[in-house]
């Protein structure tokens, strides 16, 4: 293999990127956009990464699009009027915030025109960025793995539905060498450390994921 760098993403990685490209600079690039794109990096993802990023872009399409409804329904009030608990309309938690702190709070003081021009753009563009990374950027997409002693292992671990990533990595790791694991802002960089001695707890000690932050690759 010819490229210089293998690495595999979080899916903070991929909403990062997705983000950074939409209009209404909902997130700045944290050094996505230089690692996707870049031809001389082999990408690879987890099972788990590309079901919750399909999941979280399907959702976050739902919304905006119930969110332009919303918008054209209601001209005269205001969009932190809309709540999103409640829509007819699947959330999680993160979603919420993100309604509330990144949309609410970045077009709370744009024309309504702009806003419903900005929202039939993010509607439109985040399903295309989708398969665009999928289907065109990354290089090789895994099944989900499974490893019960390993997740048990982690499960003191504040990190969430992240311990399936950590195990879908380490199979990466086994099957194919790719140790490199890169995310964004996510708990798994912060407690890397720990997260390996949970992995050659079980793994052995030859075994170690390097966790990175994406601006640090």
């Amino acid at each position: 293999m010819s490229t210089s760098k293998e690495v595999n993403f979080d899916t903070s990685v991929l909403l990062n990127y997705v983000y950074a490209k939409l209009p209404g600079e909902i997130e700045e690039d944290k050094g996505s956009e230089r690692l996707i794109e870049n031809s001389d990096i082999y990408k690879v993802i987890g099972g788990k990464v590309s079901g919750e990023f399909e999941r979280c872009c399907e959702r976050r399409n739902k919304i905006y699009d119930d969110l332009l409804d919303w918008l054209e329904e209601n001209p005269d009030l205001d969009i932190y009027d809309y709540d999103i608990s409640q829509r007819d309309i699947q959330s999680s938690p993160n979603d919420t915030s993100h309604i509330r702190y990144d949309v609410q709070c970045g077009w709370g003081h744009e024309e309504r025109r702009k806003q419903l021009s900005d929202f039939r753009r993010l509607s439109q563009n985040i399903e295309t960025l989708q398969r665009e990374i999928i289907e065109s950027l990354i290089d090789k997409s895994y099944p989900e793995s499974s490893n019960s002693k390993l997740k048990k292992e982690l499960g003191d671990l504040d990190i969430d539905h992240d311990k399936d990533v950590i195990v879908d990595a380490v199979e990466i790791h086994k099957k194919d060498s790719i140790g490199i694991l890169v995310a964004i802002d996510s708990d798994i960089v912060y407690n890397s450390d720990r997260i390996n001695n949970r992995i050659q707890s079980i793994e052995g000690s030859k075994l170690k994921l390097q966790i990175m932050k994406a601006d640090d690759v």
